[in-house]
């Protein structure tokens, strides 16, 4: 059996009761005036539904606190009917509600509350009976993570840290189980947006549109940034309307004076641990490495550019 706390109520006082429990042997329940512990079998948080809703602040689908939560449309009041639907394995209403929660990558109050159950039926979902709705689940909910607007101010009141942990173990797990190249991607993108590299996650869709735009920091000329049989190369015209232009590769790695060690190291270490995959792997080793303009010669940190081009 496992003894789980209310993640909520971390207070001097929590702690002084898990303390008396263990130290005096008294029951963990009786101790805690406010029944701050729950003894439950489940190996997870996730597959335990009171140990969920304590963890992760989960608001109930017939709350009338959905009318109070925003969308892009307005209330969050029909928000709770879409997410009945797909806790019943119905993936229709996924396009409504990514529309609805997380518009062209706005989010809103509505967006957040959303996201405890997302990760619950996700969890819910065999992979091998419909493997395409569970991608779409978590892809759903690394995009609310992802978004610009997500950040702690805005999403504390409605979710706590036990959600990105239980979302990112959930999410490699199901990466690990996917061959498909599309289906990785977003869950990678997921995963990074979990694993506190939302970042990361935004520039990581240039892979599913197969250019990554920018310009050249020196001498500004748009660059076009695409997938090769290995890595990635730079351009200064357009390939489609100009084959024959010239293509440079981008060196694959982590320069010495990239700002953005931690995210290379964490994405390394996901990658490495997947099979299969080598163009994804390549491609996003080179994301990280160092290009070069072919109208200046001006050497460039290809991530920190195009990160820099995500929050403008």
């Amino acid at each position: 059996m496992t003894l789980r706390p209310d993640c909520s109520k971390k207070s001097w006082r929590f702690f002084l009761w898990f303390w008396l429990a263990d130290n005096r042997g008294m029951d963990k329940n009786s101790v805690s005036p406010q029944n701050q512990f729950h003894v439950c079998d489940a190996p997870s948080a996730l597959q335990c539904q009171d140990c969920f809703v304590r963890a992760f602040e989960m608001i109930d689908l017939d709350s009338p606190q959905w009318a109070e939560l925003q969308t892009a449309y307005g209330t969050a009041s029909e928000v709770p009917a879409m997410l009945e639907e797909l806790y019943a394995g119905r993936a229709e209403p996924l396009d409504d509600l990514f529309s609805y929660i997380c518009h062209q990558g706005s989010i809103y109050t509505g967006s957040v509350a959303a996201l405890p159950h997302l990760l619950k039926i996700a969890q819910a979902v065999q992979i091998e009976d419909l493997p395409e709705f569970k991608v779409d689940v978590l892809t759903l909910a690394g995009a609310i993570c992802e978004s610009a607007e997500f950040t702690p101010e805005f999403y504390t009141p409605y979710i706590k840290k036990a959600f990105f942990e239980e979302a990112l173990v959930l999410t490699l797990a199901t990466l690990r189980e996917f061959s498909n190249s599309s289906c990785a991607l977003y869950l990678l993108k997921a995963a990074a947006a979990f694993a506190g590299h939302p970042g990361l996650a935004r520039v990581l869709d240039g892979f599913a549109d197969e250019e990554f735009s920018t310009s050249c920091p020196t001498c500004k000329v748009d660059l076009y940034i695409w997938p090769a049989l290995h890595g990635l190369t730079v351009a200064a015209e357009d390939p489609v309307v100009f084959p024959d232009t010239e293509r440079l590769p981008v060196v694959a790695g982590e320069p010495a004076e990239s700002t953005y060690h931690e995210a290379y190291q964490w994405v390394v270490q996901v990658l490495g641990k997947i099979p299969n995959q080598l163009s994804l792997k390549e491609g996003v080793k080179a994301l990280f490495g160092k290009a070069t303009c072919p109208a200046c010669k001006h050497e460039f940190l290809l991530l920190d550019t195009l990160m820099n081009d995500s929050l403008a």
